[in-house]
């Protein structure tokens, strides 16, 4: 049901997207997104259908690229410890869903 509330959203915001709504559609879609699930595989650069596996070989990827003590000037460094906390989080969140839906599905 969610699914098909979602497509039916995507389709209403697409036709509002031209008539200069939406800012509206993404304070929506963010509320909507409890968990905020989408929006760490979104920042993680994976797709809604992700894998385990997928998710955490990109985040140690990005891990790794964005790590500040691979970085010397001072302002990369800052930058990078901003995106890698970035990352950190959108995956802790990810594990933390993962996790959830595992005692619920252990429960059944």
């Amino acid at each position: 049901m969610y699914e098909q509330f979602m497509r039916a959203y995507t389709d209403f915001r697409n036709f509002y997207e031209a008539h200069g709504w939406e800012k509206i559609f993404d304070e929506v879609y963010d509320k909507l997104d409890y968990t905020h699930e989408d929006k760490a595989k979104k920042l993680l650069g994976v797709p809604s259908n992700a894998s385990k596996e997928t998710i955490v070989a990109r985040w140690r990827t990005l891990s790794k690229e964005w790590h500040p003590d691979r970085h010397r000037d001072p302002k990369k460094k800052a930058e990078a410890q901003a995106k890698f906390m970035e990352f950190q989080a959108a995956y802790q969140t990810l594990v933390k869903i993962r996790g959830k839906f595992k005692a619920a599905k252990a429960e059944l």
